[in-house]
């Protein structure tokens, strides 16, 4: 973020009266695209952002449903230690339901905090976020498909 200090100054813009001829100065912040040339990258990187995000909720979505899937019909064991209380206590499907429900509301309250939050870093863990569901979904659909 710029502070005060760093912003540029403003261009002055000279005005010529026609009744005294002389030259007032009148301090004008004309804005020029080179004043504004920083906030390019900050949206490529929003737009990147958003793509992650929504890349990451449907991973968590294919990864309960190959969850349940592989849990309900294959003779596999749940890994995750979260999951597999709630399954014990609630259900299979209910526990899913829960658990990637929280995982979808905090990816809502990401998006929401998008522009607050800082960028360059979020984007880098949702894109090791993202580089692990698709590790996860592989080894289920794996999992699913050939056991």
């Amino acid at each position: 973020m710029k502070t005060l200090t760093s912003l540029p100054k403003p261009r002055i813009k000279t005005l010529l009266p026609a009744q005294t001829g002389k030259l007032y100065p009148l301090g004008l912040n004309i804005p020029s695209i080179g004043n504004f040339a920083w906030l390019i990258p900050l949206r490529k990187c929003l737009h990147i952002q958003v793509s992650l995000i929504l890349l990451f909720g449907l991973l968590n979505i294919a990864d309960g449903i190959l969850t349940y899937l592989g849990l309900r019909y294959c003779e596999v064991a749940e890994a995750n230690p979260i999951l597999d209380i709630f399954s014990h206590t609630i259900g299979l499907g209910y526990s899913i339901i829960l658990v990637k429900s929280m995982v979808l509301a905090s990816l809502i309250m990401l998006f929401l905090s998008r522009n607050t939050v800082n960028r360059c870093g979020s984007s880098i863990m949702l894109l090791t976020g993202n580089l692990l569901y698709f590790w996860v979904v592989g080894n289920n659909a794996n999992l699913v498909l050939f056991s």
